[in-house]
């Protein structure tokens, strides 16, 4: 083989590989579905209306904002917690742990009210189907069992 097909050979291989590439960048790997969250399967689930739907999305609007600020006052909790290991002051540490115990009962309650929303929207004939996803729901938002976001 000459120069110039092995030249023109590997410049074919190298654009082929680069739009394979490109077409697995865009559309994602095969058979690999993307994380859509607990609405989709709700509304599905308890075959909302449209009406249903736009307040369940307010619903989420405002449990997200709860949870984010909750999140937040958490963070900067055990923040301060963890600062107070060279000083070792037992009551500000427990006064720290108190408050972290505090802010993620405060959490939990916020998710439990969440759902008692959600349940204030359904009809009658929607209850059956809201009780079997409460109870399929400790499993559905484990932490574990949600594919890990990348930034």
């Amino acid at each position: 083989m000459t120069k110039t097909r092995i030249l023109t050979l590997s410049v074919v291989v190298l654009i082929i590989l680069n739009v394979m590439m490109a077409a697995f960048l865009f559309m994602g790997r095969p058979g690999h579905k993307k994380f859509k969250g607990p609405k989709d399967r709700i509304v599905k689930t308890l075959n909302l209306n449209t009406d249903q739907v736009v307040a369940y999305d307010e619903l989420i609007v405002q449990h997200r904002k709860a949870i984010t600020r909750l999140d937040s006052l958490i963070l900067d909790s055990k923040t301060q917690l963890y600062r107070q290991t060279m000083a070792q002051d037992s009551a500000i540490i427990e006064a720290q742990v108190l408050r972290i115990s505090s802010l993620t009962q405060e959490l939990e309650r916020t998710h439990f009210q969440h759902f008692v929303d959600l349940k204030e929207i359904c009809t009658d004939d929607q209850l059956p189907a809201f009780e079997k996803l409460a109870s399929e729901l400790s499993a559905y938002f484990n932490r574990n069992n949600q594919p890990k976001h990348r930034p």
